[in-house]
């Protein structure tokens, strides 16, 4: 008899939803080929390389050992067509056990040592069927339900059709808070069936689950109720017929009502399997068109007349989105397809992941510049408006290319955050999404209003708790949306707060947002080292120690977590040797430990306007990692040799012990820095030569950087003022620089430089890096029509010519007295691009690692490695590539560090936007109680309103014209028009507007902007 080890393995931060096994072989002669087939093919198969987010996996003790003799296979073999047209016999085998455990404490039978167990208090186990779990899942994540029994072919089935679903099925069966359990049920011996000839996949799932249910029953003996949870008429009665228990949502939520009562607000709507209501839709009219099926949509992606793509709804028109696809390659920018009008969006929303049908040319057309934020106000006026009054001229004539959606495939529904609106029904409302983009309003408002982005509908909800959430912010889920609906059918799973409170609001934007907010987990603290640490020997061991170099930090006032420090010396040939110190936050972190997971779940600290969010515990980020003044620190080094005229000769890298003289703000060291210029050198201290010879190189770093093609971008920011206690925000201006912000913008970005180009040598395949894909001239056309109404010249072919374009615009406008307007134009032109990207090095070609803003051939982050997990990855394979350590095997992997790059884009964009309606949320706040007048810049024309930025709270809004108006004249070449009351306007004018936060319209506020004619 030859035994085999079966170990328990994790991917992520979940468990592996079935075992995977390390063969532990006590004869050479043992065959054990089909046995690995079996395992990989059946298990591995579920958990591949594509399901690998972050981290690799890492073995547990032994949980049992079986006998491979209890083993028993199942075989079947067909003939198919090779890819070559030769015809092969293909077995397939299928290995059965009989030692699965049940994970009942109550069974004394199953082997259950170290595993995650069902609970001996629960009232019955619930089996829920695949709809249940792809449609119901928020019910099963409530405190509510308990000791839930995911079967393997439930969870196979969801995996296949819906991957975020199976995401949190995961993370319910890893929280062990939580009696989530999985059994394999297709591979026990006693609950494995075969399929039956003419039988529907479909029908077999649900066979499979009925014998999984019966077997439990028997398997306890009736000592605990088995319960099979469907809404599926047929499963249930064929379920009682064999003895098993069975519920619907309907009637599981009965049970629990009178203990729990808002637990029937967690079932979705319209699942129901009721033969009224289906005869009832078809007696109604049908608004949209119905998706093609899979086969229409195939031949017509082969006849290259439907795209796949993202769609994304216009923010200031609800009735016109566009569809992004890719390019051949990666380096090419995305291409767009215009939809235009309700029906051609198909129920789209954004985000979704859709196939567009392209439309004939005669049917193509131009980008709306009207207005139109909610979709009952669009028709209304569709259908009583007057002829238009504009004189439209010299209007893009252009027209895009146009298409309209014939199918979803795949959904990016999600949690929503807003309001509720009733409808005239106790019951019935109307929910109203808040997507945060400048400022968050969620009532429908005729007025003039603050940017407001209107890119998810209403959702209809049915509730019987209207007057108690009528004033409070909710999370919607959307379960459905019909052909015959106007809105989306919706469901409450969670209440947040009252309306117009600053927390509530800021759980809103969070919410909105998908911010990790949990306090840190007891595993995760328990990685962290003791509070009386004492830097060991070991950790000292070969560390350069750099405690006697004159090094100092510059930060922004009030930085606790403070990630970088610079020094620099002459070398011995009169050269200078810059050294750029960054926390050596992996010396603290272990790969794969909880702390590790965490890190990379939450993937990067987000800054609130009043609050950060951490991404490491504060003992790290504020303490131990952070490069305090006079403390001794542990840190990873650059050694960058750079001559006197700025050019790089060598570089080098080493782990460090160093100890900063100096927390510097940018202003203080700016201070240092004018002081230093006033002496004779021989006058200065250490520091104020440091920063004067930083200063010489980083000025002509950066004068080298722009001649080569960087462009100096830029985007509205803003610093608050607070009052004595620090509670109240009373006042905001735009955010000021100095030349020190520079210096240190200029080191960071030649070290994130070296550092990639040596890790990119050592890990040719999977380097983590990042790109900044070059714009192409489509992108570019809203800015040329600018700069030709503002009579200046732009060259948008390279971004060389576009730097030096821009430079020129500045000169213009600088003489003119107006360097705002040059501010505008780069904000305009920041429009025009994409978002830089993390990506791994295998997935582009060489040519596609370019930075197209930062003008560099190759780049990564590795400078802020207590703030970005992105760069926590590169100091792992920076230590790798210089021998210090080994970088894991399950890393080197192409596909898994793009898994990781896109996890980490995600959470970036997702930090960055949280952080500007932050801002925004407490910007809105200072309007309270009086009617301010401010200048506004026109930033953008409409033909039924302007968007002006307030320059002084870095603020773009929607200046709306009254209803039914439209502008009297609009010129789009010449970006140009005239106001109802007769006003001419042109882009980046200077304007008066009125703004005024109105509470009586929203109890949270809104800002209300009018124009001063």
């Amino acid at each position: 008899m030859f035994n085999i080890l079966i170990y328990r393995a994790f991917i992520d931060s979940s468990k592996l939803l079935f075992p995977v096994f390390h063969l532990s072989l006590l004869h050479k002669r043992l065959q054990v080929n089909r046995l690995v087939l079996f395992y990989f093919s059946q298990h591995i198969e579920a958990m591949s390389s594509t399901d690998a987010t972050i981290n690799s996996s890492f073995l547990e003790k032994p949980s049992f050992v079986f006998d491979i003799k209890k083993m028993n296979v199942r075989g079947k073999s067909f003939i198919k067509r090779t890819r070559k047209g030769n015809i092969a016999k293909v077995t397939k085998e299928h290995y059965l056990r009989d030692d699965i455990p049940c994970l009942s404490p109550l069974c004394t039978t199953c082997p259950h040592k170290e595993v995650k167990l069902l609970s001996n208090s629960a009232e019955f186990y619930l089996i829920p069927d695949t709809n249940i779990v792809l449609h119901q899942l928020d019910l099963l994540e409530s405190d509510v339900v308990t000791d839930v029994i995911l079967l393997q072919t439930v969870l196979q089935e969801t995996r296949n059709r819906n991957m975020s679903v199976y995401e949190r099925l995961k993370k319910l069966l890893n929280d062990q808070s939580r009696s989530f359990v999985s059994f394999s049920n297709e591979h026990h011996k006693e609950t494995f069936i075969e399929r039956q000839k003419d039988e529907t996949s479909n029908d077999y799932n649900d066979r499979s689950i009925r014998v999984a249910a019966r077997w439990y029953t028997t398997h306890l003996n009736r000592r605990k109720r088995v319960v099979l949870l469907t809404n599926d008429k047929n499963n249930a009665k064929g379920a009682r017929g064999e003895g098993v228990e069975a519920l619907s949502v309907e009637e599981f939520v009965t049970l629990y009502e009178s203990r729990h009562p808002h637990i029937r607000e967690l079932v979705a709507a319209n699942t129901a399997d009721s033969s009224e209501e289906q005869e009832d839709d078809r007696k109604r009219k049908f608004l949209y068109d119905e998706y093609w099926n899979t086969q229409q949509i195939q031949n017509a992606l082969n006849a290259n007349r439907v795209v796949e793509g993202v769609f994304h709804a216009n923010s200031y028109n609800c009735m016109e989105g566009k569809v992004l696809y890719s390019g051949k390659s990666q380096q090419q920018s995305a291409k767009t397809i215009l939809v235009s009008g309700i029906k051609n969006i198909n129920r789209a929303i954004d985000g979704d992941v859709v196939f567009v049908e392209l439309l004939p040319e005669e049917m193509w057309c131009t980008p709306s510049t009207e207005v139109k934020e909610d979709i009952e106000e669009a028709i209304e006026e569709a259908e009583t408006s007057k002829p238009p009054s504009t004189v439209i001229q010299n209007i893009n004539v252009r027209k895009e290319v146009t298409g309209r959606v014939v199918a979803i495939k795949r959904r990016n529904w999600r949690p929503y955050c807003g309001s509720l609106q009733a409808k005239g029904s106790s019951h019935l409302t109307l929910f109203i999404p808040v997507i945060i983009s400048i400022l968050h309003i969620s009532i429908i408002c005729v007025n003039i209003l603050l940017k407001v982005d209107k890119r998810i509908p209403k959702i209809r909800i049915h509730s019987r708790r209207v007057s108690d959430l009528t004033d409070k912010r909710i999370v919607v889920s959307i379960d459905s949306w019909e052909r015959n609906s106007m809105f989306p059918s919706g469901h409450v799973i969670e209440e947040l707060g009252v309306e117009g409170d600053i927390e509530t609001e800021t759980k809103v934007l969070l919410h909105e947002n998908s911010i990790i907010t949990r306090a840190f987990p007891k595993a995760v603290l328990e990685c962290l080292p003791a509070d009386d640490l004492q830097f060991s020997p070991d950790m000292l061991k070969n560390r350069k120690d750099l405690q006697s170099l004159c090094i100092f930090s510059i930060d922004p006032p009030g930085c606790t977590d403070i990630d970088d420090a610079l020094s620099i010396q002459l070398d011995e040939n009169h050269n200078y040797m810059v050294g750029v110190h960054i926390a050596d936050v992996t010396s603290f972190i272990s790969r794969d430990t909880a702390l590790d997971k965490e890190a990379a779940d939450r993937s990067t600290t987000v800054y609130l306007a009043d609050r950060r969010i951490e991404m490491l515990p504060p003992r790290l980020s504020s303490d131990l990692c952070s490069l305090k003044e006079n403390e001794t620190r542990l840190a990873f080094s650059a050694f960058i040799t750079i001559d006197h005229e700025g050019n790089v000769l060598h570089y080098d890298f080493a782990r460090t012990i160093i100890r900063s003289r100096k927390a510097f703000t940018y202003a203080e060291a700016q201070d240092y820095l004018n002081q230093a210029r006033k002496k004779e050198t021989k006058e200065c201290t250490e520091i104020e030569l440091s920063l004067l010879r930083l200063m010489d190189i980083a000025q002509k770093l950066r004068k080298r950087r722009f001649e080569n093609g960087a462009l100096r971008l830029s985007s509205p920011e803003v610093r608050f003022e607070t009052d004595q206690e620090g509670d109240e925000i009373t006042n905001v201006s735009v955010y000021e620089t100095h030349e020190t912000n520079e210096l240190v913008e200029e080191y960071m970005l030649l070290t994130n430089v070296v550092v990639a180009q040596r890790i990119s040598k050592s890990f040719p395949s999977c380097a983590l890096l990042r790109r900044h894909p070059i714009p192409n001239k489509e992108m570019f056309e809203p800015l040329l029509k600018i700069a030709a109404a503002l009579s200046v010249e732009i060259d948008v072919s390279s971004n060389k010519q576009l730097s030096r374009s821009l430079e020129k615009i500045q000169e213009k406008f600088d003489e003119e007295n107006d360097p705002f307007k040059a501010t505008l134009f780069r904000i305009s032109t920041t429009r025009c691009m994409t978002q830089a990207l993390y990506f791994s090095a295998g997935e582009a070609s060489q040519e596609e690692y370019f930075h197209y803003g930062l003008a560099s051939t190759i780049y990564t982050h590795f400078t802020s490695p207590i703030r970005r997990y992105a760069d926590i990855i590169v100091h792992r394979m920076l230590s790798g590539s210089i021998g210090y350590t080994s970088f894991p095997d399950s890393l080197l992997n192409s596909k898994a560090i793009q898994k990781i790059a896109d996890h980490l884009n995600e959470r970036h964009r997702a930090a960055q936007k949280a952080a500007r309606d932050s801002v925004a949320l407490h910007t809105l706040r200072l309007f309270r109680g009086e009617q301010r007048e401010e200048e506004g810049r026109v930033f953008r024309l409409l033909t039924n309103g302007i968007v002006v930025m307030l320059p002084r709270y870095g603020l773009e809004g929607l200046v709306r014209f009254e209803k039914n108006s439209s502008a009297t004249l609009f010129d789009e070449d010449k970006q140009l028009l005239i106001t109802p009351k007769g006003t001419r306007l042109k882009i980046f004018d200077r304007v008066r507007v009125s703004i005024q936060l109105d509470a009586q319209v929203n109890p949270a506020g809104q800002l209300v902007i009018h124009l001063i004619e």
